[in-house]
C-alpha cells in the first residue's frame, strides 16, 4: 500500500492523495506508520522539504482542517477557510 501511496504522489499533478476507509482498516498505521516515514526519508525526489500535516475530520471537519492547514502555513491566518 505505501509503494502505492508514494507511486500516486509521484506521478505529475500527484499533489494530494486521500486514504479513506472504514474503521480500523488501518488507514492511519499506512499513512502515519509506513507513508510518511519514507517521505521523511527522501523516497521522492524534494519529499524530505514537503509541507505535510494529517487530519482526523471528527465532529467539525472544516475546523480540522484548518487547523492542520495552519500547522503547515507559511503566512499567518492563511488557512483561513471562511475568506472568500
Amino acid at each position: 500500500m505505501v509503494e502505492q501511496l508514494l507511486d500516486r504522489l509521484g506521478h505529475p499533478g500527484g499533489r494530494l492523495v486521500f486514504v479513506v476507509g472504514g474503521s480500523g482498516s488501518g488507514k492511519s498505521s499506512v499513512v502515519r506508520a509506513g507513508l510518511l516515514p519514507r517521505l521523511r526519508q527522501g523516497a521522492l525526489p524534494g519529499s524530505t522539504d514537503w509541507f505535510v500535516t494529517t487530519i482526523v475530520p471528527g465532529p467539525a471537519p472544516f475546523a480540522s482542517l484548518a487547523q492542520a492547514l495552519e500547522r503547515v502555513a507559511v503566512e499567518a491566518g492563511a488557512a483561513d477557510l471562511t475568506r472568500s
